[in-house]
């Protein structure tokens, strides 16, 4: 077999195709990042409403009028706390964040649930949204 002389313009076939995949896989990446971002952001945010909630909507009158017995959550300052909470979120790669309290005895616990969305891939036949859940929970302890 003889080699061919001219092989001018083989690495122009090859170079945007290289260059194609790797934005590819750097799209990928970035996304890829930003979904794990907003679940940790959510994760964060679910253990501090829950710490928020164990520390500052603690019911000081039961707890008062029971010689220190009694730990329970007042439910309107849990309210408040949760009101606040819901209406801190401008990312634009995390939306529908929903927080849903729980509370048993002295026990708090926070479901989070949220939309993550795609930076760079916007359009993919899967679908841009992915859907995170976190789940938080703390405990009230006398000392």
């Amino acid at each position: 077999m003889r080699p061919v002389k001219n092989e001018t313009g083989s690495a122009l076939l090859l170079v945007p195709a290289g260059l194609l995949i790797l934005f590819l896989f750097a799209s990928l990446a970035i996304d890829s990042a930003t979904i794990f971002y907003a679940q940790r952001e959510l994760n964060d945010a679910a253990t501090s409403l829950a710490n928020q909630i164990a520390t500052s909507a603690v019911d000081l009158d039961a707890f008062y009028g029971s010689d220190g017995k009694v730990l329970s959550i007042d439910d309107a300052k849990m309210t408040a706390l949760i009101d606040r909470a819901q209406h801190q979120w401008p990312k634009s790669y995390l939306s529908n964040v929903t927080l849903q309290p729980t509370v048993s005895g002295a026990q708090v616990t926070i479901s989070a649930t949220g939309t993550a969305h795609n930076v760079v891939l916007t359009h993919l036949p899967t679908g841009n949204d992915r859907h995170i859940k976190a789940v938080a929970q703390v405990s009230l302890l006398r000392h």
